[in-house]
């Protein structure tokens, strides 16, 4: 698992790890539902110690926030090759999932993508403000927004909004946590400018899901926060 997802192997073995990385979590699946010989009161506890096991090393060696995607994805799809294996329902999987060590991983991950984007954009403004235009490096731009896609997809999985991993990863809290990072005033002051330049369609994949989540009236905002989400926005 750890070889299949870490980021620091080269991007082109993507493709190769993918395959190899959903064959890991299928057999992970198969060992959490096969664990049926433990007592009512143990499963739960056992389960739960596999994944954070399993997480912390990913975690550790910095996985690629695309590829623990699709590792979660199947995870949840609950379908073998034998056909036998009976899956849990989202509430059980969810039990399982939801832990300290996934939260933090969550509001890091938020963090990173909000400073990212941020700091992007400034850099780019700032260059063309020396110069009196703006940059036109392709391929700088081609992986910066490959990187952000990367990162918008992981923080959707993680709320239950990626189109097929639809189990909630964290507790409320985050969801909290990333709202007071992205509209916290000191942080707006630091940048400035925070559009991104001469691309409309790279969006901040923090505020993204923030919206997302209030478009959708999670019970994760209240209309409060749902307010400042929409405030943030207009400002971003």
């Amino acid at each position: 698992v750890i070889t299949h997802s870490s980021s620091l192997i080269a991007r082109e073995r993507l493709g190769s790890r993918e395959g190899l990385l959903k064959r890991d979590f299928e057999l992970l699946r198969i060992c959490l539902l096969e664990t049926t010989w433990l007592s009512s009161s143990s499963l739960l506890s056992f389960r739960q110690s596999m994944w954070r096991s399993i997480l912390q090393e990913m975690v550790v060696t910095k996985c690629d926030l695309e590829l623990f995607v699709t590792a979660i994805t199947e995870l949840l799809s609950g379908s073998t090759k034998e056909g036998k294996i009976q899956n849990l329902s989202r509430a059980e999987w969810a039990a399982i999932l939801k832990c300290d060590k996934m939260d933090e991983f969550a509001i890091q991950a938020g963090i990173d993508s909000l400073m990212e984007f941020r700091n992007h954009s400034q850099q780019i403004l700032t260059a063309a403000d020396s110069r009196g235009d703006e940059s036109d490096d392709a391929d700088t731009d081609s992986e910066y927004e490959f990187d952000m896609d990367k990162r918008s997809l992981f923080l959707h999985c993680c709320v239950g909004l990626a189109s097929d991993a639809s189990t909630v990863l964290v507790n409320d809290r985050v969801v909290h946590e990333w709202i007071s990072i992205t509209c916290n005033k000191q942080n707006r002051s630091a940048f400035g400018r925070r559009r991104h330049p001469g691309n409309e369609d790279v969006l901040n994949p923090l505020l993204a899901t923030l919206l997302a989540l209030a478009q959708l009236g999670s019970t994760s905002l209240d209309q409060e926060q749902v307010a400042e989400v929409i405030l943030e926005s207009w400002r971003e």
